[in-house]
């Protein structure tokens, strides 16, 4: 009997040294994914669930790294984007398939854009909270108010850090700022450094946030909005070079017959329209017809007129050309009303903009 009990425990003992030599070891693989989704917790249990389904002999290990940030993690073996499980957010519903009909502005989308995110012909697009965080970033800036939480900014990390910039989003965020004691004393609200970019401005991923961008960027470095009016203005002389000689080459000989009958009568209708003064509105870009303008508006026609008070002397910082029409400008418009004999009242209205833009405008004493 002893001998027999002995067999059968060698017996055992043999299959369960044989059962451990061939259990293979565990395998664990390392996965990081893009964090910048719409549902990052949906996209990782989606990545999980299907490969429990494909390898459930493989373990996942997701580290934390967004693909920007730091080096790459030691030992990460694979890397999930978030676009290469666009087909799976479609496929379980996630995602609600639009026509181009119930987009709106569909012709602001970038055509790549629009054709890669169609799932077998339809088209599946997905949004993100961080898109104002991305365009700051691409202006070279630094979001001071990124401990944002719950659209409470914090009041005190903003005095301390004290922004060159401010950009809101509505007019009632703007009073908030005027009438906020800490905010309304900040050197970007006094300096009148502050501009309206509206949330659909920064929301929109496609040819208005290019638009949106570089209007950030001209906001904080007016110079290169200069630079590129410059450029502008250059490449238009240079179109209108070629078409004045392309006109005259071709009533050249016509223009022969008759010039010495002309002569004098061009001669002395030049020097009449010398002596006229002639409006500059063009030279700016502008077009002044029945156009006023008031503090509190913002866009291209006040950077134009700010653009030519900064010539005239009246604004004395480039910083102040911004296209929002605080108080900076409206102290500008009233001294320049001043020196040309109109009523002061700060606010630019046509007349008040037809002498500004004159040739012969009085520069600031």
């Amino acid at each position: 009997l002893y001998i027999f009990l002995a067999v059968i425990l060698c017996m055992v003992v043999c299959l369960v040294i044989l059962k451990t030599g061939n259990t293979p070891e565990p395998v664990t693989m390392n996965v990081s994914l893009y964090k910048v989704v719409p549902d990052y917790d949906s996209f990782k249990k989606t990545i999980s669930d299907r490969w429990k389904e494909k390898h459930p002999e493989v373990e996942l290990n997701f580290e934390n790294w967004d693909c920007y940030s730091g080096e790459v993690p030691e030992g990460l073996d694979v890397f999930v984007f978030d676009t290469i499980s666009l087909d799976s957010f479609a496929e379980r519903g996630f995602l609600l398939a639009l026509s181009e009909k119930d987009i709106q502005d569909y012709n602001d989308l970038i055509p790549s854009f629009v054709e890669g995110c169609r799932v077998n012909g339809t088209l599946c697009v997905m949004n993100n909270g961080t898109y104002v965080d991305m365009l700051m970033g691409y202006t070279g800036a630094v979001n001071v108010a990124v401990n944002v939480q719950e659209r409470n900014v914090d009041v005190s990390t903003l005095k301390i850090a004290n922004p060159n910039f401010i950009f809101y989003d509505s007019e009632q965020t703007l009073d908030v700022i005027r009438n906020d004691k800490v905010l309304s004393q900040l050197d970007a609200v006094k300096g009148d450094h502050i501009m309206m970019v509206t949330q659909k401005q920064v929301s929109r991923q496609g040819l208005t946030a290019l638009d949106t961008l570089e209007k950030m960027i001209y906001f904080m470095h007016p110079q290169l909005a200069l630079r590129k009016a410059t450029a502008d203005e250059a490449a238009q002389a240079a179109v209108k070079e070629t078409q004045a000689q392309a006109a005259a080459a071709a009533t050249e000989p016509a223009a022969q017959e008759t010039q010495a009958p002309q002569a004098a009568t061009e001669a002395a209708t030049n020097a009449a329209a010398a002596a006229e003064p002639k409006s500059e509105a063009e030279k700016y870009d502008i077009k002044l017809d029945d156009l006023s303008l008031k503090k509190e508006d913002e866009n291209a026609n006040v950077k134009a007129m700010q653009q030519r008070l900064f010539d005239l002397g009246y604004i004395t910082e480039s910083d102040n050309v911004t296209g929002y029409y605080g108080d900076v400008s409206a102290k500008a418009v009233e001294s320049f009303q001043k020196n040309s004999k109109l009523e002061e009242t700060g606010a630019a209205d046509n007349k008040t903009l037809t002498a500004l833009f004159m040739d012969n405008a009085p520069k600031a004493e």
